[in-house]
């Protein structure tokens, strides 16, 4: 049997990190990746909303209260909040579990089902970009209401939504990539593959979210970061 090589210690730091940051989001951020997910959300965020609303008032000194919670926006204050709590949360587990536990050369197995859990969420998140928009939900076609709208009273997203509604065979394209992505990480020999198509797929949708405003700006880095981890 051959020798396992031991983890360098910046390696297992960093495990360590994003272990705790993925299984966190994933927590806060469930996107319905499992049946009935959603319910149970609903159920046992409730106490963190009053954690956030603390946090912002009495660590980040916040200029004004939090009183929008995660809706149909995923780039509330809430949200950014969140993640500063994620973010601190994984870095300090990171720190305390390197002190505790020196012994542990590897986490070959941790990190295996690791990369399960973040493929099968990717998957599962670009599947639901990508049904949406093959079958034109996501973007429909322009109203008339667009269509009689001066172009300077557009808000940024709004032209991107018109621009991206306008084409059906668009939304095809986009959608069936996205499709792709997410069927290429549900199997191990395509994760590469898979995670090379995610990154420049949601790379795509995470730029069109910085670059015209779309509040789905964190949902799509967050994308972006675990098909980078993948790799």
């Amino acid at each position: 049997k051959a020798a396992v090589a031991p983890w360098s210690f910046t390696q297992k730091l960093a495990f360590r990190f994003f272990l705790v940051l993925f299984l966190l989001y994933i927590f806060f951020n469930p996107n319905g990746v499992l049946p009935y997910s959603e319910y149970a959300y609903e159920f046992y965020i409730q106490p963190f909303h009053t954690l956030m609303v603390w946090i912002g008032k009495n660590i980040l000194h916040l200029s004004y209260p939090i009183t929008v919670f995660t809706n149909g926006s995923g780039d509330t204050t809430y949200d950014y909040v969140v993640i500063f709590f994620i973010a601190v949360v994984s870095l300090i587990a990171a720190i305390v579990w390197s002190v505790i536990d020196k012994r542990t050369k590897t986490y070959n197995k941790l990190f295996y089902w690791l990369c399960v859990i973040v493929r099968y969420y990717v998957a599962i998140t670009m599947f639901s970009y990508g049904f949406v928009k093959v079958i034109k939900l996501q973007f429909p076609s322009p109203s008339l209401g667009r269509l009689t709208q001066t172009y300077g009273d557009s808000s940024p997203m709004g032209l991107a939504w018109t621009f991206l509604g306008f084409s059906t065979g668009y939304n095809y394209v986009m959608g069936f990539a996205e499709l792709l992505s997410g069927f290429l990480l549900l199997f191990r020999r395509t994760t590469t593959l898979g995670a090379i198509v995610t990154l420049v797929v949601a790379g795509n949708i995470m730029a069109i979210n910085y670059c015209f405003d779309v509040p789905v700006k964190l949902l799509s880095t967050a994308l972006v970061v675990m098909a980078l981890f993948l790799l």
